[in-house]
């Protein structure tokens, strides 16, 4: 079932969609997508990552390029939802205009673009600043920190604090090295320290029930505000193999919640006030 929901939302967007109908056709990168679909680079390698998570496309690195195609093998639901959506929008003219479109674009020519005359957008672009916050800073919000500045590459810088910072929680160490992820080094840090040294956030993101109601301090600058709450693995009870089922129960959900912040964020370019 929640592979299920995953290919779901996966499919939620209009432009994802495109995306897998285009790669019906042909393997392509990051560069052709973007022509074909004329939307932004940074939004369209956020839908490849949740269709990738999601498991309906795949990446593979061929020379200077990475090609995104739909896999051969793997997953028995995308399979048979991708055969699905494959009947589905055969007739569609939106998509055969998309493909049409695609007949006339040559890798080499909008690449080679790409790397000498990049636009005044991207000149100028800098990362996104997300401070994950939760009580103890011993958990959630540095799995979120981790999985963020994993993802992000460079469109994203991420940091964490707590109210009451805590040593990092052994389990989650655990969990994270077990999705590639080292956070044995990390300390957890003060969100009022943070607060006193000036740091501006785009966006600030609790991810504990403690810590949304009258706790948080308000950060300067032009900033988003969100609650995200998650379960606190300090809570979870049971044998040591049980509690760890459920913490990377929580570290999974975290990793999709940020992949799906990171779409909305990319394909929202609208200034938010805190609120």
């Amino acid at each position: 079932m929640k592979q299920f929901i995953r290919l779901m939302k996966a499919l939620s967007d209009p432009n994802r969609v495109k995306v897998v109908k285009l790669l019906q056709r042909r393997a392509m990168c990051v560069c052709e997508l973007q022509a074909a679909l004329g939307i932004a680079q940074p939004t369209v390698s956020s839908h490849l990552r949740v269709l990738e998570d999601a498991g309906l496309v795949s990446g593979a690195k061929e020379g200077q390029w990475v090609n995104y195609s739909l896999p051969v093998a793997g997953n028995l639901c995308a399979g048979v939802l991708l055969e699905h959506l494959k009947t589905w929008l055969e007739d569609d003219p939106e998509v055969a205009a998309l493909l049409d479109r695609l007949d006339g674009i040559h890798r080499e020519t909008i690449c080679a673009a790409r790397q000498t005359a990049p636009n005044q957008e991207e000149i100028v672009m800098k990362p996104k600043k997300v401070l994950f916050i939760c009580t103890h800073n011993s958990a959630r919000s540095q799995m979120a920190e981790a999985f963020l500045n994993q993802l992000g590459n460079d469109r994203y810088e991420a940091a964490s604090g707590g109210f009451e910072p805590r040593p990092i929680n052994p389990l989650v160490t655990e969990a994270m090295a077990e999705a590639g992820l080292d956070i044995s080094t990390n300390q957890s840090k003060s969100v009022f320290d943070l607060f006193k040294a000036g740091r501006i956030f785009d966006y600030v993101i609790t991810v504990c029930e403690d810590a949304r109601e009258g706790q948080c301090p308000i950060f300067p600058g032009v900033t988003t505000r969100l609650h995200i709450p998650f379960v606190d693995p300090a809570v979870l009870s049971g044998s040591h193999e049980e509690k760890m089922a459920s913490v990377r129960e929580i570290r999974d959900a975290i990793k999709a919640k940020v992949v799906e912040l990171m779409a909305g964020w990319d394909a929202d370019t609208t200034p938010r006030k805190l609120g």
